[in-house]
């Protein structure tokens, strides 16, 4: 039906020829494509002129489904993965959770970019909460130390003194928690020594920022509890 579809979810490149620049739709699901209100649209499927009669996306964008709206041709996509092995095991009598495995891992591949992101569609960013999951992800299956250096490189980089890791306390302390998941699974001496000024001053801005309790309860500015009232710290102390 004029629609498009890359089989699973992927992180492309879509390329055409076209004679005026193509209107495109992506979406990862059937309802998301068909929707046409810019209001809705989590991604820019403007297409850039690459060469005459040629067009190709801005960027590249996560999608299983897309569609024209305008006469193309030689449609193509080209998706960007980064080489990885699956060392995990799994295997269980449900045809169903092995699925669920290979889709989890699959979607992890996805997101090893540069860093370990948090997703190929929206924010591509490394976010210090999110990132402990990805990160014991990676170790049970891909065990790769690469994405996960880089990420906690990146996560320390503006140390204290630029405030919360994403802005959010929660994700400061759990980027420290992060180091010490990194080091039981690879055991990397040489890379805690380089980040180990920062973390004892992440440390100790954490206990200037405690009440007499052992609490911390002063200069937060975001706490990764959405819709609920900033001031309750229970989870935060948890």
């Amino acid at each position: 039906g004029g629609h498009y579809d890359a089989g699973r979810e992927v992180l492309a490149w879509i390329g055409v020829e076209s004679k005026a620049e193509p209107k495109l739709f992506v979406g990862e699901s059937l309802p998301e494509l068909a929707n046409e209100n810019p209001e809705f649209f989590e991604q820019t499927t403007a297409m850039t002129n690459v060469e005459p009669g040629k067009w190709r996306t801005t960027v590249p964008l996560a999608f299983r489904y897309f569609r024209f709206t305008t006469p193309v041709k030689g449609v193509r996509v080209d998706a960007e993965f980064t080489p990885a092995t699956d060392h995990g095991a799994f295997s269980s009598p449900s045809r169903r959770l092995e699925d669920i495995r290979e889709r989890a891992a699959y979607t992890l591949r996805l997101c090893m970019r540069t860093f370990l992101i948090d997703g190929v569609k929206r924010d591509r960013l490394p976010w210090g909460g999110d990132f402990a999951v990805s990160l014991l992800s990676d170790c049970h299956t891909f065990h790769d130390p690469d994405p996960i250096r880089r990420s906690l490189t990146v996560l320390d980089s503006a140390g204290p003194e630029g405030g919360d890791v994403n802005g959010i306390v929660d994700y400061s302390l759990w980027t420290v928690i992060c180091h010490d998941y990194y080091q039981t699974y690879f055991a990397d001496r040489n890379f805690l020594a380089k980040r180990y000024d920062g973390i004892r001053r992440r440390l100790d801005s954490f206990a200037a920022r405690e009440d007499t309790d052992g609490f911390i309860v002063k200069d937060i500015n975001w706490l990764f509890i959405d819709w609920t009232d900033p001031k309750s710290t229970v989870a935060l102390q948890i």
